[in-house]
């Protein structure tokens, strides 16, 4: 904090900085969030999956949508196991999601580096003036 004499500055002094940390509260919030529905979409892009099957009580064992399985082997579903693995993780939501996160990482970023630069411009201001306050012999 700067060695300032004035209780007003002072003041003004810690409300900037707490106005600092605030912004890198929020930015750092911002970009867990984003963090946080990207894992889940390298979640759904990445693993397998299974689907109930809807008139059997049996289950479809389905392969992760980034990494298909092999077409042509012998273990591969039937049409209408692939289309039901397909409907279940649809392209669509994926893409909503992802291009949701965009913008609160972004702003997250800038928040997170508009805090960074208020602090360290008030510490740079207390350091210069304590400088300044320094008689030199």
């Amino acid at each position: 904090m700067l060695p300032l004499t004035s209780p007003q500055a002072q003041v003004y002094d810690r409300e900037f900085r707490r106005r600092g940390v605030r912004e890198q509260g929020w930015g750092r919030g911002l970009v867990a969030v984003a963090v946080l529905i990207w894992l889940w979409l390298a979640y759904q892009l990445f693993f397998s999956f299974s689907v109930e099957d809807g008139g059997t009580s049996r289950t479809i064992a389905c392969d992760s949508r980034a990494f298909p399985g092999d077409p042509s082997s012998e273990a591969s579903h039937t049409e209408t196991e692939r289309e039901r693995c397909a409907a279940e993780r649809d392209w669509g939501p994926i893409l909503a999601a992802f291009l949701l996160s965009l913008p609160a990482v972004t702003v997250g970023t800038a928040l997170y580096a508009s805090g960074t630069s208020a602090l360290r411009t008030a510490d740079y201001a207390a350091e210069v003036t304590r400088l300044n306050a320094v008689k030199e012999p």
